[in-house]
């Protein structure tokens, strides 16, 4: 089993082999402004308004692909617009997007509890903790691995809902070695203090 950090700054959890098969290392930040600038912006937003139904091509141009079935559009659900998605008890409550390129962030305002599994071509390369959030906060993931599909996946408790998901510009994050290394040497600090 890998270790997680957390509460660092505006990072919210870092997880180092949170799982056996897991390749990436991945920060979790809390504020979408150090994410995308950790990322070296360009990224994408994908805000939902007047999606309703099931998702898949809508957001082709962007090079995002929605599995069929896996996902719906809602409205109302709070958040920022009163618009968002919901992955379907028909696929496990997961809601599954492909990318045409290779990512290594993505973004997410959930409600409830959600977990985030990247893969890339097929294998599992990270698979977050619980994202529990109760009012639509941002979760950005930085990953040291490329990925080309995350599934997000509803947890047991009350409601789940997603009001925004935020694609990353497919080139390697600049800032996530630098990112990765403050936080280690906090988390090496802490030990040797406590």
């Amino acid at each position: 089993m890998g270790r997680a950090f957390c509460r660092l700054a505006s990072i919210a959890c870092v997880s180092l082999g949170a799982v056996s098969t897991a390749r990436a290392d991945v920060v979790i930040l809390t504020s979408y402004g150090a994410w995308s600038t950790a990322i070296g912006g360009g990224d994408a937003t994908l805000d939902f308004v007047g999606q309703s139904g099931f998702l898949s091509d809508e957001y082709a141009a962007l090079g995002v692909h929605f599995l069929s079935g896996s996902t719906v559009g809602l409205s109302p659900i709070g958040g920022d617009d009163g618009w968002g998605i919901s992955p379907t008890f028909s696929a496990g409550y997961e809601s599954t997007i492909d990318f045409d390129t290779l990512q290594y962030a993505v973004g997410v305002k959930p409600k409830g509890q959600f977990t985030a599994a990247l893969y890339l071509q097929g294998t599992l390369v990270y698979q977050s903790g619980p994202l529990i959030n109760a009012s639509f906060q941002f979760r950005g993931l930085i990953s040291t691995q490329a990925f080309d599909r995350v599934v997000f996946t509803a947890g047991p408790f009350g409601p789940s809902a997603i009001d925004n998901i935020y694609i990353g510009n497919p080139i390697p994050a600049p800032g996530v070695a630098g990112v990765l290394a403050m936080v280690a040497v906090v988390v090496g600090r802490r030990r040797r203090l406590g």
